[in-house]
C-alpha cells in the first residue's frame, strides 16, 4: 500500500515539479537526517523506522530530479548566452568589414543623426545592409519620388556611434533615392 501511495505521489509531483520536488527533498532529508531527539520530539520515530526505504527513495528521486532540472536549465542558459554572444560577434565583425559604399550609406544615420534614409527599391547596397540586419525597411509604403524609407537597427547605430572610426573611408556621398536626397 505504501508503494502505491508513493507511486501516485511521485506521479502527481512530476506533473507539477520542481516546487513540490523541492518540498519533498527538504522534508525527506529532514526526516532521514535529523537527530533522533528531534524526530522523537516530532513523534516521527516509528514513521521513520517503518518507512525509511520509501523516505530514502523520495529523497533520492527528488535530488535526482532537481539536479537534472538544474543541469538542463543551466544548459539552456549557457546555449542562449553563447548564441547571443556569437551573433553579436558576427554583427560586429560585419561592421568592421564594411565596404566604402556601405559606410557611405550608414554614415548619415550616425554622423548626420538621420532617423530615416530613402533608397530606391532596387538598390543593391541598401538590400545588402538590410540582409545583414543593419538597416530595415521602416514602412511598407514608399514615395515614388523619394524611394523606400529605411531606418538603422538600434544595435548598429549604438555600435557605430561608439566606434565612429568604422565609418572612416566612406565613399563620397552618393545620390540615394529618386530625389537625390538621402
Amino acid at each position: 500500500m505504501a508503494m502505491e501511495w508513493l507511486g501516485s505521489v511521485v506521479s502527481a509531483v512530476l506533473k507539477n515539479a520542481p516546487g513540490p520536488m523541492l518540498a519533498i527533498g527538504i522534508a525527506s532529508s529532514l526526516v532521514l537526517f535529523s537527530p533522533d531527539s528531534m524526530i522523537e520530539s516530532l513523534g516521527m520515530t516509528a514513521f521513520r523506522t517503518e518507512h525509511k526505504a520509501e523516505i530514502g527513495g523520495a529523497f533520492l528521486l527528488s535530488i535526482a530530479y532537481l539536479s537534472a532540472t538544474t543541469i538542463l536549465w543551466l544548459k539552456d542558459v549557457i546555449i542562449k548566452a553563447w548564441t547571443v554572444r556569437s551573433a553579436r560577434l558576427v554583427r560586429e565583425q560585419r561592421l568592421r568589414e564594411l565596404t566604402p559604399a556601405e559606410k557611405s550609406y550608414l554614415a548619415p544615420y550616425v554622423l548626420g543623426h538621420e532617423n530615416t534614409c530613402y533608397f530606391e527599391p532596387e538598390d543593391g547596397i541598401a538590400g545588402g545592409l538590410s540582409a545583414k540586419n543593419m538597416i530595415y525597411r521602416s514602412s511598407g509604403v514608399f514615395n515614388i519620388m523619394r524611394g523606400v524609407p529605411h531606418n538603422i537597427q538600434p544595435w548598429c547605430k549604438d555600435y557605430l556611434t561608439a566606434h565612429p572610426e568604422l565609418l572612416e573611408g566612406a565613399s563620397p556621398p552618393r545620390q540615394h533615392g529618386r530625389n537625390g536626397r538621402i
